[in-house]
Order: C-alpha cells, then sequence, then structure tokens
C-alpha cells in the first residue's frame, strides 16, 4: 500500500470507496433528525447536508492517505482539485452552505450548465470547512483536540442512545462540537455556513502544515477565461463568470472552430491563443446548435487562480494530520 505508481483514476476510486464506506456510519447511523425514521417516498429537506456529505468528502480523501492506500502526493493533488473547483465556482458568493443543503433536491440534482454559477457544492465547501474547523480546533486546543474527536463523540452519544436515537438538529453542531472538545465554533459556522464568508484557506492549510502557492493557468483560462474539453472538437465546456469569453457572447456548449479565422485544433490552440493574448480583440468563430457564428472576444486578465499545495518544510503538523 502507499504505491507511488498508484493511476490518479485509481486514486478517486479508493476514494469513493471511502466516501460510501463512510456512509454506514456517518448518514445512515449518526444523522440529521429530519431523517428519523427514513421516508423514502418523497424528498426529505436538511440544512445538514454540508455537515454529513462535506464531513464525507473531506474525510475520504483524508482517510484514504491515512491508511496508506494513497501516498502525499495523491491527498495533495486531490486537495488542490477540490480548492480550484471552488475557487471556480462563483455561486459560494451568493449561496450560503446551509442554502445548498436545503436546496438540494430543487437545485443540485437538477443538472444546469451554469451550476457553478447558481448552486454552492455542500461536497466541495463542506470539506473545505470541515478542513477549517478540524484546522481552528486543533490550534486552539493547542492540538488536543479536532474534528475526529467529535466524530468519535457523535458515535459515542448514537451507541449509548441506541434505538431511541433522535438525530442531530440544525443548531446542535456548535454544542456538538463544543461539548468533544471544548472550542466554541459556534461564530465560525454563522459566517461559513449561513454566511458567504471564506475561510483563509492559505493559513487553515499553514496550521495543517501545508503551503500554498499559485500556479500558472492553462492557457485558455488566461486568455479566453473559458474551459475547452474535446479531442477532435473544442468545446466550450465552462464558463468563468464575466470573464472575456463570456462577454464576448460565448456560451457552454459552443464549438469553437476557428480563431482570427484560422481553424482551431487541439494541437494549435496555445500558439494561437499565445498569438493573441495581447492584442486589443479578436475575432472567434463557432458553431451552436448547428448554427456558424462570430464573436469578437477582448483579452482581459483573468480573475480565478490555479493553486498547488506543498508539504512545508518540517511537516510535523502534516504528519499529525495524517496521523504518521
Amino acid at each position: 500500500m502507499g504505491d507511488k505508481t498508484i493511476s490518479a483514476g485509481y486514486a478517486k476510486l479508493l476514494e469513493l470507496f471511502t466516501h460510501e464506506y463512510f456512509h454506514a456510519w456517518w448518514v445512515k447511523r449518526v444523522k440529521p433528525s429530519v431523517f428519523i425514521p427514513y421516508d423514502l417516498t418523497h424528498e426529505t429537506y436538511t440544512n445538514l447536508l454540508w455537515v454529513f456529505e462535506g464531513f464525507t468528502s473531506y474525510y475520504d480523501a483524508l482517510l484514504t492517505a491515512r491508511s496508506g492506500a494513497t501516498d502525499t502526493e495523491s491527498y495533495l493533488k486531490s486537495l488542490s482539485e477540490t480548492l480550484n473547483r471552488h475557487y471556480l465556482a462563483s455561486a459560494k458568493n451568493r449561496q450560503s452552505l446551509a442554502e445548498s443543503s436545503f436546496d438540494a433536491w430543487i437545485k443540485y440534482y437538477k443538472v444546469r450548465t451554469n451550476r457553478s454559477r447558481s448552486v454552492t457544492s455542500y461536497y466541495d465547501k463542506g470539506a473545505l470547512v470541515a478542513m477549517a474547523l478540524d484546522a481552528f480546533i486543533r490550534k486552539e486546543s493547542a492540538g488536543k483536540h479536532s474534528l475526529d474527536d467529535v466524530l468519535r463523540y457523535a458515535w459515542q452519544q448514537f451507541k449509548e442512545v441506541g434505538k431511541d436515537y433522535a438525530g442531530i438538529d440544525e443548531e446542535m453542531m456548535p454544542e456538538l462540537i463544543f461539548e468533544a472538545t471544548g472550542i466554541d465554533v459556534s461564530e465560525k459556522i454563522d459566517r461559513w455556513v449561513y454566511g458567504c464568508e471564506e475561510p483563509d484557506y492559505k493559513r487553515v492549510l499553514k496550521t495543517m502544515g501545508i503551503d500554498l502557492t499559485e500556479e500558472k493557468l492553462p492557457i485558455e483560462r488566461d486568455v479566453l477565461q473559458a474551459t475547452l474539453s474535446g479531442t477532435n472538437v473544442l468545446k466550450v465546456s465552462q464558463l468563468d463568470e464575466a470573464g472575456a469569453a463570456e462577454l464576448a457572447g460565448l456560451c457552454v456548449g459552443d464549438e469553437l472552430l476557428a480563431i482570427d479565422s484560422i481553424r482551431v485544433t487541439k494541437s494549435n490552440l496555445e500558439k494561437l491563443l499565445n498569438r493573441y493574448r495581447q492584442a486589443k480583440t479578436f475575432s472567434l468563430h463557432v458553431f451552436r446548435n448547428g448554427l456558424l457564428k462570430e464573436f469578437f472576444l477582448k483579452p482581459r486578465k483573468a480573475d480565478v487562480r490555479k493553486i498547488k499545495l506543498s508539504v512545508n518544510s518540517g511537516g510535523r503538523a502534516f504528519c499529525r494530520w495524517l496521523n504518521r
């Protein structure tokens, strides 16, 4: 185990197995009070999916790494992917985690091209808030407690009560964390869960022994502020909000044909974009629903960023986090 030759796809599969196995305890047994009893004949709404899916998403990659099934590099890659997805999603500025949890039935699973703008992911941001709470608990308790203690405490309560277990109410989370660790996180939850404020992830990660640095964006994200996918045919798969491509009029699903009347392929995309990145404007030809359309794009500086994570010098905090 811990084989450094493990593929990225296999690492993600192991994390998925961990995620679903974790649910056998954290949702099937310890659960929101509104899930007792389960009624699968209709939707059940809760504001606590950020806890039950978010915490599970935090622990799926973490426990896989702690077990030795994946190595440090795989774990940091998984965590950086979560952060990069979250940075790209502008919905986090408008919809709180609690609202996203409650709206899961009517929004999150209704697939739209603008999901990242209209719905905050209680998986991604939930996992990141779990990490931030874990870091805060560790720091405030001088390393004596962590989020692990909260989950153990919740499990102990479930075991002691047995069949009369009533679940966790929304307002119980700050109290549960305080009882388990002696740390008051109510203000953090108010800001990060019920508001749209973001934790300082750079500071959070530093507490965990990780350095966060910015990387160069892929060329299409830097110049177009768009994500392109495909091999033979390049299609717009995502647009940065108020980015150059969106302001020019492009939509998700557009098939990119030409830049300044020069045919675009995957092999010449970088060369063309580098040529025109300093231009005042250039034309884009696309197919949209079978119709040829022309747009004019004005290059602008990308507002989003791409981050990279690495273990900082010493690495003691990181080793404690991964129980090594």
